[in-house]
């Protein structure tokens, strides 16, 4: 994930657990030729990064559900976290730029993105509860079937609030993560609730 760019470009950066804009981002060029006592102390910093991250988002959904969270469920998702953060670092995570010359292409990027990120919005919440990955995927796809347009209106603004939070100066990244990741967390434990209801009467 990178910060969002200035001027007239419009960015959208989303992760698909609750986390702010993170300030900078090392790739695995930055860390290879890094003498070794660096490196190990750069790869402390990612993991204790990540372990905040994922405790933060963790506690946050144990306080807004009504449900207790099983050991497994936790273990799963702060390892899919873990997994998620590092595809991030390396590069590959979800960030669109849209520019008039590109314009068609970045709507049809964006459709299909979001399509992706719609249809496992409640990956995380569902790892936390459902016996395992598979289930997890299957429940968050069908708990999003009918919800398509509420919930990647609720991506974009999630994505558009982390990065311009990001871009105000100096505490920028740290309400990024302070706003966006919490009301996240929360998002998934109410709507996951609701759909589930909704659901059931369908």
């Amino acid at each position: 994930m990178r910060r969002p760019g200035s001027g007239s470009t419009l960015q959208v950066v989303y992760t698909p657990y609750p986390t702010g804009a993170p300030g900078t981002v090392r790739t695995l060029d930055a860390l290879v030729d890094l003498p070794a006592e660096v490196f190990v102390y750069a790869l402390m910093v990612e993991l204790v990064a990540v372990s905040a991250v994922a405790a933060a988002s963790w506690l946050t959904m144990t306080w807004a559900s009504d449900v207790s969270f099983s050991p497994h469920g936790s273990f799963v998702y702060f390892v899919g976290v873990g997994g998620l953060y590092l595809t991030e670092r390396v590069g590959t995570a979800i960030s669109l730029e849209y520019s008039p010359g590109s314009l068609l292409v970045g709507v049809t990027a964006l459709g299909i993105v979001v399509f992706i990120a719609v249809r496992t919005f409640f990956l995380p919440i569902a790892l936390l509860l459902e016996p395992g990955i598979l289930a997890a995927i299957r429940t968050s796809w069908s708990r999003s079937v009918s919800h398509g347009f509420a919930l990647a209106a609720l991506i974009v603004t999630l994505g558009l609030g982390a990065g311009w939070l990001a871009e105000l100066p100096a505490v920028g990244v740290l309400l990024s993560a302070a706003v966006v990741g919490p009301v996240h967390s929360v998002a998934l434990v109410v709507l996951y609730e609701r759909y589930s209801d909704s659901s059931v009467t369908s």
